[in-house]
């Protein structure tokens, strides 16, 4: 089901409404229309997953190529429409453990202040204070209007300023930043071009083009070890003299993604996710949402092929495991990495200090496609879902909103 999801900007490492996303108590731990494991249909398509031979695995999850699909899913009345670009599996993909990333810290953050020592205030027991204030704030109040969120996080904090500058680190995940003079200038612009570009698009024309955002941010995300994200929305602002960029992206790790378009999202759900506004003369806010991590234990795992998932798809939708509508075209697919969410936490505040992420074909419509196709459609189930996560090793449904 279509849950509305808020796009912005985050002033702060923290906020009331918090980084990881607030949830009502004392509901369900986590917000999903569909059950993770263990249902007798599928177990039957897990199982049917694992049918093929151990050759035939390793041959499929080596390094298929990718390839076009345009198919309807489904024999009764509930199918699913594809129709998409199949990426090629990576040679090597992982089941991994993330922890919060303890080789950043003072260091770090006066790189992105471009400032010496001498020169940085620390700041780091207000962020602390603020982070405990916030966590207060939104579990004590009206009955029913508590606001409870996962963070992955160590607990620790740190925050300095320098001049117009001001970087923050939280539980060495969560990174913010905020030139406050390229921010007012941005903020004073008045915008009369506003354009929604496709990720996959390499570049644009013009005095500000999309490659020199695109290098002027990983220049900054380098202090922070960050070498490679994967863009999932950009957007270009365009006003008298001026103009900048919102990139919006998600962590990579071992060269595969993690997940992106997630929509809404509750308590026990945790997805990084990072925002950064660029501009010319550099990047004048930048928003690292449970970002930062290094890798603490990793497996390499076979991926079914995506030949297989349609069949396991087939199964679920036949089932009515999964509910959908053929008349909306799923025009995403995906491999990434999805952490895995803790469905028995619920009434309390989470802090994680560990991510399990497992490889996902996730199929989806974006956020944007959805609104504009189908928001409106007449006689559409309010059980349809549009965002599908289908463990790559297992088959199981991971995630389906």
């Amino acid at each position: 089901m279509r849950k509305k999801k808020y796009l912005g900007t985050l002033a702060a490492i923290l906020c009331t409404a918090a980084l990881s996303g607030c949830q009502k108590a004392p509901e369900a731990a986590v917000d999903s229309d569909i059950p993770h494991a263990g249902t007798a249909i599928e177990q039957q398509a897990s199982d049917g997953a694992g049918e093929q031979s151990l050759g035939e695995q390793q041959s499929l999850g080596q390094q298929p190529g990718g390839y076009f699909l345009e198919q309807t899913l489904g024999t009764g009345e509930n199918k699913m429409t594809i129709r998409a670009q199949i990426p090629a599996v990576p040679e090597q993909v992982y089941q991994m453990t993330l922890v919060p990333d303890d080789t950043l810290g003072k260091d770090a953050l006066l790189a992105l202040l471009e400032a010496g020592e001498d020169a940085a205030v620390d700041s780091s027991q207000e962020l602390l204070e603020e982070i405990a204030q916030s966590d207060y704030d939104n579990t004590h109040g009206p009955e029913g209007e508590y606001c409870y969120y996962s963070r992955f996080s160590d607990r620790t904090a740190l925050q300095f300023s320098a001049g117009q500058r001001e970087a923050s680190l939280a539980g060495h995940t969560s990174v913010g930043y905020k030139d406050s003079v390229l921010w007012d200038r941005r903020i004073g612009m008045v915008v009369y071009e506003d354009e929604l570009i496709p990720p996959s698009q390499a570049d644009t024309e013009g005095e500000f083009p999309l490659r020199e955002a695109k290098r002027i941010l990983l220049d900054k995300l380098e202090p922070l070890g960050i070498k490679e994200v994967s863009f999932w929305q950009i957007r270009y602002c365009k006003g008298d003299g001026d103009s900048y960029y919102e990139l919006f992206f998600a962590p990579v790790q071992e060269g595969v993604s993690m997940i992106k378009e997630t929509e809404s999202y509750g308590l026990g759900e945790i997805y990084p996710e990072g925002w950064a506004s660029v501009t010319p003369d550099g990047v004048s806010e930048l928003d690292l949402s449970n970002f930062c991590a290094r890798i603490g234990e990793k497996e390499p795992v076979t991926v079914l092929p995506f030949e297989k998932i349609e069949q396991i798809l087939e199964q679920y939708l036949d089932n009515g495991l999964i509910m959908t509508d053929e008349r909306m075209v799923f025009d995403h697919v995906e491999l990434e990495y999805y952490p895995l969410p803790n469905t028995q936490v619920q009434g309390e505040m989470e802090y994680r200090e560990q991510l399990e992420l497992v490889p996902v074909w996730h199929i989806y419509i974006t956020v944007e496609d959805y609104v504009e196709k189908y928001a409106g459609l007449e006689g559409i189930s309010p059980e349809a879902v549009d965002n599908i996560c289908i463990n790559g090793v297992t088959g199981e449904v991971e995630r389906a909103k």
